[in-house]
């Protein structure tokens, strides 16, 4: 199970492998990473409180990962 998701300017929430290859090529590059911004939108890391939240009526996150 994943435990890493960002959260970009249009409130789409994803994992590193479903953000898109900009922004997975800089997560790779360094995935302590808290802002990623890229040519389309600007991904920010989302803490353990707010996944916690998001769990609550999204089990699977990440709106591309299928639980």
């Amino acid at each position: 199970m994943n435990t890493t998701y960002f959260q970009d300017l249009n409130w789409r929430i994803a994992c590193p492998n479903h953000m898109g290859y900009e922004a997975r090529s800089a997560y790779d590059a360094n995935s302590k990473v808290k802002v990623i911004d890229t040519s389309m939108t600007s991904w920010g890391r989302l803490n353990k409180s707010e996944i916690a939240e998001i769990a609550t009526f999204q089990p699977s996150i990440c709106e591309h990962c299928h639980a």
